[in-house]
């Protein structure tokens, strides 16, 4: 897991006003997983991902997903697939989706 999908999830608790309990076993199963922070590599995969969907013309080269951006390097860093409904990471250059939308 990134260190920014952490910062989303933690986010998304306090902003719905989880009580002390559900953040405490939100907390227990971030523990649970490696979480990976900024390095080298990390960088250099989140630069070089940024460069072609910005030449391709994809939504994660744009500003305002810089966040779905480090998401993105994160799993081609690690060379597993990313698991979201979330449209911004369809056709992503190299990038593995696990979760397609279901058929309309």
């Amino acid at each position: 897991m990134s260190f920014q999908t952490v910062a989303e999830l933690r986010y998304g608790a306090r902003r719905r006003g989880w009580g002390d309990t559900r953040l405490r076993k939100l907390d227990a199963k971030i523990a649970a997983v490696e979480v990976v922070h900024s390095g080298d590599e990390l960088v250099a995969t989140y630069a070089r991902l940024r460069a072609d969907c910005v030449q391709i013309g994809h939504a994660l080269g744009q500003r305002e997903h810089d966040a779905d951006r480090w998401i993105s390097a994160t799993a081609l860093r690690l060379g597993i697939p990313l698991v979201s409904h979330d449209r911004v990471f369809e056709n992503s250059p190299e990038l593995q989706l696990e979760s397609a939308h279901p058929a309309r």
